[in-house]
């Protein structure tokens, strides 16, 4: 059960981060995630990084968006929940390390309904083409009950 609550926190925090770095009121939180927007995920064809495996994202813009995005927030959601959440920091260097770049989030065949569930694909792409919009990591939970999924 502190698993399941841990991840809804911390998706809950990761939706309301990646949101305020699109509001300019963080001007730093801003300008490290430009980075991440600033790839053309539509026209170019994934080519998988050895180097996630060192939680290196391909600039040190990009490494940092992912560490103060989701891992920050996820070392707190621990560290205050405690019981097996831990396992949730296993979950999240998986998931960044091999899947999160193009095998899920930035893919741009990966459609239909999984994506209307989980943050991936044409979901998360939608938010490139719509920064407004689809601010959920993961899942999409976040984005429907505050009213910024398209």
């Amino acid at each position: 059960m502190n698993m399941l609550i841990a991840f809804l926190v911390w998706t809950f925090l990761i939706y309301w981060i990646h949101r305020l770095a699109h509001t300019n009121k963080f001007k730093l939180l801003t300008e490290i995630h430009r980075s991440h927007h600033m790839i053309d995920y539509f026209n170019n064809d994934p080519q998988y990084d050895f180097r996630g495996f060192l939680f290196y994202f391909g600039s040190s813009k990009a490494t940092l968006d992912v560490i103060v995005t989701i891992t920050l927030p996820l070392i707190l959601v621990i560290f205050i929940i405690g019981g097996n959440s831990w396992h949730l920091l296993i979950f999240n260097y998986l998931y960044e390390a091999i899947f999160s770049e193009y095998i899920l989030d930035h893919n741009k065949n990966l459609k239909g309904n999984i994506t209307k569930v989980f943050a991936w694909g044409d979901f998360h792409l939608t938010h490139h083409k719509y920064p407004k919009h689809n601010y959920s990591l993961l899942v999409c939970l976040w984005d429907y009950i505050f009213r910024t999924a398209k």
